[in-house]
């Protein structure tokens, strides 16, 4: 045998590509952890952007001085339930309840509920996620 004979051995080529096999396989399943995150927190973050936007609407209807409409007229009957696929805008993924209490004659409690399932579960699993808002609203 020649002492200066340089190369690796099957031994050690085997040994290196599982090395670096196992390594790619953790970088892919940290990606595929990483992108499902960012799906689950877009989703939330839509949720309460629809929440905050129910919100919004009941306030000015509050504030209306149109017929119908008013402080007074604040109710869960002005503010049906939407369910899947009937929110504008192309939120088919959501739905959104509105519940509205009386505590007194000046004030009313307005809570607001999105659901949403969440990327990569299916609606079988009963895995509905909810996002729900609440505010105080006060006649002037």
């Amino acid at each position: 045998m020649i002492a200066n004979e340089r190369g690796m051995t099957l031994i050690e080529v085997l040994v290196a590509m599982t090395i670096i096999t196992v390594g790619l396989t953790a970088i892919a399943t940290g990606m595929q952890l990483g992108t499902s995150g960012i799906s689950s927190a877009q989703q939330e973050t839509t949720a309460t952007f629809l929440a905050e936007q129910k919100i919004e609407d009941i306030k000015a209807f509050a504030l209306s001085t149109a017929t119908a409409q008013g402080f007074t007229n604040v109710t869960a009957a002005n503010f049906p339930a939407e369910a899947y696929k009937t929110l504008t805008g192309g939120y088919n993924g959501y739905r959104r309840t509105t519940s509205i209490t009386d505590p007194s004659a000046t004030m009313k409690v307005v809570a607001v509920s999105v659901f949403y399932v969440p990327v990569g579960v299916s609606r079988s699993a009963n895995a509905e996620r909810q996002v729900r808002l609440t505010t105080v609203l006060r006649q002037r």
